[in-house]
């Protein structure tokens, strides 16, 4: 029986990263985002490792949507192993390379604030004066062109195999330019199962897109 674990966005609402591991071992992992809650965290203390999981191990990954608590922490999976491929609608990957590109910089600046002769002095680090635990998990635009490399992308209503007994479906979900809800259905011993990864929700008669498609009833 497939295996689903809630990396991220579970009891909060950042961090969006679900990982289904199927019978046969195939991996996949729907969204890679940044948890903003872990960010604030670090302030404080050691907080948990950026993936609990070797990214090596992760045959594929699902986007729904651009926005950085949804794909922000691809650059570092790519970094930290992963070398399958990322799959989003067209609109999504090119929104993503904004997006990820200006984290970077985000990064590059945060880097310099707590490098040798940076601004950040004494008063502004945690409660022991040690620096922020995520600098390590900075990454550069050259991560993220590494990672870009990796997207492939596939068209709304359009079921392809990603494996085998594996089929995907990317439905229109109306919340941002390319934003979708993601179908799998996955056959496994003879039996079929569909999951449906919600992303985020759009609404009808939303001005500059076109109206959410309604998910299918899914098991």
């Amino acid at each position: 029986m497939a295996k689903l674990t809630f990396w991220g966005a579970s009891q909060q609402v950042t961090g969006s990263m679900f990982m289904l591991e199927a019978d046969n071992g195939f991996t996949i992992l729907v969204d890679c985002g940044i948890d903003v809650e872990r960010k604030r965290a670090a302030m404080e203390g050691p907080v948990p490792p950026l993936f609990e999981f070797d990214p090596s191990s992760v045959n594929a990954v699902l986007l729904t949507h651009a926005h950085i608590d949804h794909s922000g922490s691809l650059p570092n999976l790519v970094k930290r192993g992963f070398t399958g491929e990322i799959f989003c609608t067209t609109s999504t990957y090119d929104l993503t390379q904004f997006l990820l590109l200006d984290s970077a910089a985000l990064n590059r600046k945060k880097a310099a604030a707590w490098g040798p002769g940076g601004k950040n002095d004494r008063r502004k680090r945690g409660p022991q004066g040690q620096k922020p635990s995520d600098l390590a998990d900075l990454y550069s635009d050259v991560d993220v062109d590494l990672a870009l490399d990796n997207f492939r992308t596939v068209q709304f209503n359009r079921p392809f195999l990603l494996a085998e007994g594996i089929e995907i479906v990317f439905n229109r979900a109306g919340h941002l330019l390319g934003a979708a809800n993601i179908l799998v259905k996955l056959t496994e011993n003879g039996e079929t199962k569909t999951i449906c990864f919600s992303g985020d929700v759009g609404r009808p008669n939303y001005p500059l897109l076109e109206d959410p498609i309604p998910a299918q009833q899914v098991d």
